[in-house]
């Protein structure tokens, strides 16, 4: 049998703590820009940088400690989802690469790009959850 490479289970509470508020900051980043009001040019701009970079990181991680720990019954159903859950998660990201090439130009296409570093893993953590919750509703419903 094929050992498959997962984290262990606690890792997955320890990702949702790193994943939400990253995502939350990153998302209001995103939208209203880094404010740093009062703060000198120099200092808030190697400040802008550090905090981008933490956010980067987080979403990068967290996401990352979610989709690759391992769940409490890990059995060869858990891991056929989870390789569906990424192949479609692929297909979908190389679309939005597809479509943003065709449609975006300039730095507006840097921006998309940008934005694209977290495409693959949080359309695999969002795929991958409602596939098990599905499989977890259905099996309720059997019993």
């Amino acid at each position: 049998m094929k050992t498959c490479m997962l984290l262990p289970y606690r890792f997955k509470k320890i990702g949702w703590a790193i994943l939400i508020p990253a995502l939350l900051f990153g998302i209001v980043v995103a939208f209203q820009g880094f404010d740093t009001a009062g703060l000198t040019k120099m200092f808030s701009r190697n400040l802008e940088t550090w905090f981008n970079n933490l956010l980067i990181i987080g979403i990068l991680c967290g996401s990352l400690f979610i989709t690759c720990s391992r769940e409490k019954v890990e059995d060869e159903m858990i891991a056929r989802i989870r390789l569906d859950a990424l192949l479609f998660a692929l297909y979908a990201n190389t679309a939005v690469i597809v479509v943003a090439a065709l449609t975006t130009y300039g730095l507006a296409f840097v921006d998309v790009m940008i934005y694209n570093l977290f495409t693959l893993p949080l359309l695999f953590l969002v795929i991958l959850r409602y596939r098990l919750w599905r499989l977890k509703k259905a099996t309720r419903n059997e019993e």
